[in-house]
């Protein structure tokens, strides 16, 4: 009776095994593979607004040219009277002004040096300054601002002539608008036909003033990044093959405060990105396994993005660029 129970537990056994699968194959395990990228730029000078420039690493904003003008008849009240005769001039003091707006987009700059000239045309039959008078051009940061650069004319001014002279711009602050104001003091005295409509003209120019930065603002700036060469060829196939998914991640240092949008091209692959303002931020933006593929172990493959920038009220100074530390992050299958 014990052993026939015995060989009855054993067929028992045999059975449970039977009904129950064994495995032959190796588990599948999925694993995340990263792939660090070359480091991307946007330099400031892909965000300069038109009317200013980066040379020899400094910026420098052109401000066009101040031209103004007074007729005798607002310079010399008492000239009136003496229209189309030839008299002495009566002695006068008058002011007249111009003004310019900085380019367009440019809300301020902070000027660390540069120079204005000025010209003078004598336009009269007479030469004002004869006598000990003066022709004093001052340069204003605006309507009540402060004053950036004065310059005052002495000597002589004949008929028909133009004087030219320049002075330094040292550091200040410039608003949206340069103003330049004459004064004119003319002894008088001097014999000439009188004739009111004359006028006498100057002209101001500030070109190629030295930033120390400017405040801006963009809206729909065109962008983009110098073509980058990635090194991809030493990926191997053992694990291309093994690829299910994946993501390129961008790290973004962003010292600008303006937002990017537009497309990164990877090989043949374009997607498209956007950046936020400011600061610090990470972007990610998925890839199939054929797409990724279609560039990881391939030589010559080369990452460029072109876009748009968005932003008000934005610092920009040389030196300044904006970095992306790019990284292909996998999911491959094993087993």
């Amino acid at each position: 009776m014990y052993r026939f129970k015995h060989k009855l537990f054993g067929i028992s056994c045999c059975l449970i095994l039977l009904g129950c699968d064994i495995p032959t194959a190796m588990p599948i395990l999925e694993q995340r593979w990263i792939l660090p990228l070359e480091q991307a730029k946007i330099g400031v000078e892909e965000l300069l607004p038109a009317g200013v420039s980066l040379k020899d690493g400094v910026l420098e904003v052109s401000i066009d040219t101040i031209t103004t003008s007074s007729s005798l008849n607002s310079l010399c009240a008492a000239c009136a009277a003496l229209n189309g005769s030839t008299a002495a001039v009566p002695a006068f003091t008058s002011s007249f002004n111009g003004s310019v707006n900085l380019p367009a987009n440019i809300s301020s700059v902070e000027i660390s040096s540069g120079s204005v000239q000025v010209a003078v045309t004598n336009g009269l039959s007479f030469d004002p300054l004869a006598g000990g008078g003066s022709i004093e051009a001052t340069i204003w940061d605006g309507e009540g601002g402060s004053q950036l650069a004065q310059l005052i004319f002495s000597g002589t001014l004949a008929p028909g002539t133009t004087l030219i002279q320049s002075i330094s711009i040292g550091n200040s602050s410039v608003g949206d608008e340069v103003l330049a104001v004459i004064e004119v003091i003319s002894p008088g005295g001097q014999i000439a036909p009188i004739d009111t409509s004359e006028q006498l003209r100057v002209a101001t120019t500030g070109s190629a003033l030295i930033m120390g930065s400017a405040t801006v603002s963009l809206e729909g700036h065109a962008v983009e990044i110098d073509v980058v060469t990635l090194d991809l060829d030493h990926i191997g196939p053992e694990i291309i093959e093994r690829i299910v998914n994946g993501s390129l991640i961008l790290q973004v240092a962003n010292p600008f405060g303006v937002s990017l949008s537009g497309n990164i091209n990877i090989g043949p692959i374009s997607k498209s990105f956007s950046i936020a303002e400011g600061g610090r931020s990470t972007t990610t933006i998925s890839y199939t396994r054929n797409e990724l593929r279609s560039f990881l172990g391939k030589k010559g493959v080369t990452l460029s993005l072109s876009g748009t920038a968005n932003g008000s009220s934005i610092t920009l100074s040389s030196g300044q660029e904006l970095t992306i530390e790019g990284t292909i992050d996998c999911l491959i299958r094993i087993g």
